[in-house]
């Protein structure tokens, strides 16, 4: 499933980038980009690792992990270039170092629980991945509060690019957030039960296809503005000043 979703919102992604122009299109081709490479990454991994010898297997993951993780970060430079930064008010920069505090909460204190933290290659990339994870979300803030303040004219473009921003949140951090509440409350009986694998995996897939869903959403407003527009411009339409 997760798979499917990935290369789903990928083609939608790609689809959307052609629509626009500059700023939006590099967005959205380099979130396409994005979802491919981590698609491509969850079908063929697994089967190369019988491949792949064991001293080359890790660093190939690390590779192509850094990859993805830069288009995914090209995609939200662009984003927050496409929005004015200037209409955050108090409250959104309030909110903003709640969150930053909150996801850097969630990425360091499972590790520090687990007794993870050392000075070793791998737990420094694990590391740094983790909270590379909360840098995007943090950046991903001001950008779902701009929009959020948008959908109040009446914009529809506002309400599918907060579900595509959610989507990346819930598929980014909410497995941290789970794993975290696992370790404060002390569930060893979900820790050491079937679930505590399955339920990370169900927060992805649904992570996935809310991005699916909000990019779905959006090329239809988009191909809906243009369509409407063209009738217009063929007279199709009945103007409200010739009523």
């Amino acid at each position: 499933m997760e798979p499917l979703a990935l290369i789903i919102g990928s083609l939608l992604a790609l689809r959307i980038s052609f629509v626009y122009r500059k700023q939006l299109k590099a967005t959205f081709a380099y979130f396409s980009a994005y979802l491919f490479i981590l698609a491509s990454f969850l079908i063929l991994f697994p089967r190369l690792r019988t491949v792949i010898s064991g001293d080359y297997y890790v660093p190939s993951i690390l590779v192509v992990q850094v990859i993805d993780y830069v288009m995914l970060a090209l995609f939200c430079m662009n984003l927050l270039r496409a929005v004015r930064l200037s209409g955050l008010n108090k409250n959104a920069w309030i909110t903003f170092s709640i969150t930053a505090a909150i996801c850097l909460f969630l990425a360091l204190y499972p590790p520090a629980v687990d007794g993870i933290l050392e000075f070793s290659l791998y737990i420094i990339i694990y590391m740094a991945m983790r909270l590379l994870d909360a840098a995007l979300v943090i950046a991903l803030v001001p950008i779902i509060w701009l929009y959020v303040k948008y959908l109040k004219s009446q914009q529809r473009q506002s309400l599918t690019f907060t579900v595509i921003i959610f989507g990346i949140i819930c598929s980014t951090v909410f497995d941290y957030l789970f794993a975290t509440i696992v370790r404060i409350f002390s569930l060893a009986m979900i820790e050491d039960s079937f679930f505590y694998a399955i339920i990370p995996h169900t927060l992805f897939i649904l992570g996935y296809f809310v991005i699916v869903v909000g990019l779905y959403a959006h090329l239809k407003d988009e191909q809906w503005g243009f369509a409407a527009v063209d009738i217009a411009m063929s007279g199709g339409l009945e103007l409200a000043k010739d009523k």
